[in-house]
């Protein structure tokens, strides 16, 4: 039996091991497992699992007395506690799972309404290699009357920012820099609660100036305010000439606003054009641009990124592997916990054929006899349910803080309709069981061996 499980697994495993690996792109295969290690691991697991699985009937088998075996006096035994544990843990584990799957799937749309700040969507990014491709493919863009603003920049948020030190007071500190480009502010339209934008084409704007975010100002426990005051960023001072308000970079990195400072920096060192729109327009407008770019330089390639996309396309991935990983486990643990219980269905009623033929004979009806052997599994499916539930939430939430900053707390729904699911599949399971047993006649099973 062990030996057939292993040729269906590995069987199987020809088509989930493919699929893994794209799902995260890792560079394994199939191909990778055969050699002679895995050989060797399979054999190991046939050896162990044979003899696992074999130890304890044998050992109870071969202390029977052989008179009492003779005579027939020795009865199928019903189910035992540590036959009615096993079956517990499995399906705990697969309101465990369920859980996970149903969570993630929420978790998704979670993360995909949050506030970032600023208009998220309505904003796609160009790959630029030089200043003389942004204006050029600039002028396009601004004849295009649903192309709202147009901008440059060296990094984006959510994209390609990066923590370095600043100095303010003699004190150093981390913070995230941003250096940009022309038209930047009007382009990203974040919201100025002090002062104003770098106007980039003013010389001391340029050289001297910064905008940094709410947070930036408490992370450097500046009083009093902003407007005017000094930071030094890599050895040059930059006066600070406006705040705007915090934004959300990254779902993985931190909950709270992290510091930001924005400053200006020269042509040559552009690597986006930004481009705002109405997000419905931002399909077309792509489409616009790209034909432009063709045009005008045929040989180079075309590369754009909704904003969106980039802010979301990790936690899209993640929370989409995880949730196929979690059901892809909730399937196969259901149906290991399915085959469980219904092999403990099938030995009660092997137990207890007489009984349930008196039981009809003196009048007890089909529904009788399902209430009457389910519920030693209704007891062992609320138990499950509970341990699974306790499991699904601490586990959940454990691996959502594992990898996001940003995420959903388990809630009440997702627990009560994993664990009703699995409750459902374990007593339709017995049902069918006990069911096929309680139609039997009377008369065949009262007859005397």
């Amino acid at each position: 039996v062990t030996i057939l499980a292993l040729l269906a697994g590995y069987a199987m495993s020809a088509i989930i091991v493919p699929e893994f690996t794209a799902m995260w792109e890792l560079p394994y295969g199939m191909s990778d497992l055969s050699g002679v290690n895995l050989i060797v691991t399979l054999l190991l697991l046939v050896s162990m699992a044979s003899i696992l699985a074999g130890i304890y009937p044998s050992l109870f088998s071969a202390n029977l007395d052989t008179i009492n075996l003779l005579k027939g006096n020795v009865k199928v035994k019903g189910t035992n506690f540590l036959t009615r544990s096993l079956v517990t843990v499995q399906f705990a584990i697969s309101v465990i799972v369920l859980i996970g799957g149903v969570v993630f799937i929420q978790n998704t749309e979670f993360q995909e309404n949050i506030d970032f700040g600023y208009h998220k969507e309505k904003l796609m990014l160009i790959d630029i290699k030089s200043e003389h491709e942004y204006h050029a493919l600039a002028a396009k863009a601004r004849l295009n009357p649903k192309i709202e603003e147009v901008g440059s920049t060296e990094h984006q948020i959510g994209y390609s920012t990066y923590p370095n030190p600043i100095s303010f007071e003699g004190q150093e500190f981390e913070v995230q820099h941003l250096e940009f480009g022309e038209n930047y502010f009007e382009t990203m339209d974040f919201e100025f609660i002090q002062g104003k934008a770098i106007d980039y084409h003013k010389t001391n704007d340029f050289k001297d100036a910064a905008v940094v975010s709410r947070q930036f100002l408490k992370s450097l426990n500046i009083q009093g305010d902003p407007i005017g005051q000094y930071v030094t960023v890599r050895e040059q001072k930059k006066k600070i000439i406006g705040v705007i308000e915090d934004f959300v970079d990254n779902v993985f990195r931190s909950k709270d606003p992290e510091p930001y400072i924005f400053y200006a920096t020269y042509g040559e060192r552009w690597r986006n054009m930004i481009v705002r729109a109405q997000s419905e327009d931002l399909a077309t407008v792509n489409d616009y641009l790209e034909k432009n770019w063709k045009e005008m330089y045929p040989t180079k390639p075309y590369v754009s990124n909704y904003q969106e996309d980039l802010l979301l396309a990790g936690t899209r991935q993640t929370n989409g592997n995880l949730k196929k990983i979690f059901l892809f486990l909730t399937i196969l643990g259901g149906l290991l916990s399915a085959s469980g219980i219904y092999s403990l269905a099938s030995l009660n009623i092997a137990r207890r054929t007489k009984e349930l033929g008196i039981r009809k004979a003196l009048g007890a009806t089909t529904q009788n006899i399902l209430y009457l052997l389910n519920k030693e599994f209704i007891i062992i499916l609320v138990l499950a349910g509970l341990l699974g539930s306790i499991g699904g939430y601490f586990g959940t939430n454990w691996i959502l803080d594992l990898i996001y900053a940003f995420h959903i707390s388990v809630q009440f729904v997702p627990i009560l309709f994993s664990s009703l699911a699995i409750f459902i599949i374990g007593i339709v399971t017995t049902s069918v069981t006990i069911y096929r047993g309680a139609r039997a006649n009377p008369a065949d099973t009262l007859r005397n061996e």
